[in-house]
């Protein structure tokens, strides 16, 4: 087990200088797929999927991200109009914010609908160690995106 972890974390630690090089060569997109590869490996380690919950929770959790993605594209084209040069109306502002403060809420629907979902394969064990997965994941990566900024 410990293999598997510190090789993750070694898989982790050169995500930035991949991705880098990627951008370089421009295949964002085949980058992007490979990071999300990686992502579903490290969640099916982290919450102990067995081979027949594999094909479910991947094509689930593809949905769940696509869905929380779009919120968060909804929210960004909302308040990037306003951020541009301008004079706005109050009601444009009203509605940025709204949009910024209804995300969490959004995504958080979202989020229980797909639970409620994963619960048909996977138990509250599994679905709590998803949570906790998809934070480390997502902490790891911010993390890296920090020293690869100060690298620079």
């Amino acid at each position: 087990m410990q293999k598997i972890v510190i090789l993750l974390i070694a898989m982790v630690l050169t995500i930035p200088t991949y991705a880098q090089n990627k951008k370089i060569k421009g295949n964002k997109e085949e980058w992007k797929k490979e990071l999300q590869d990686f992502k579903y490996k490290y969640l099916a380690q982290e919450v102990e999927l067995s081979d027949e919950q594999m094909t479910n929770f991947f094509e689930l959790y593809a949905k769940l991200e696509s869905e929380r993605k779009q919120a968060h594209k909804d929210c960004k084209a909302i308040t990037k109009a306003v951020k541009e040069d301008g004079e706005h109306s109050e009601a444009e502002y009203e509605r940025a914010v709204e949009a910024v403060l209804n995300l969490p809420i959004i995504t958080g629907q979202i989020e229980k609908k797909y639970y409620e979902q994963f619960k048909t394969f996977l138990s509250y064990k599994q679905l709590y160690l998803l949570k906790t997965a998809e934070r480390k994941f997502n902490k790891k990566l911010m993390e890296l995106q920090k020293k690869d900024k100060k690298h620079k």
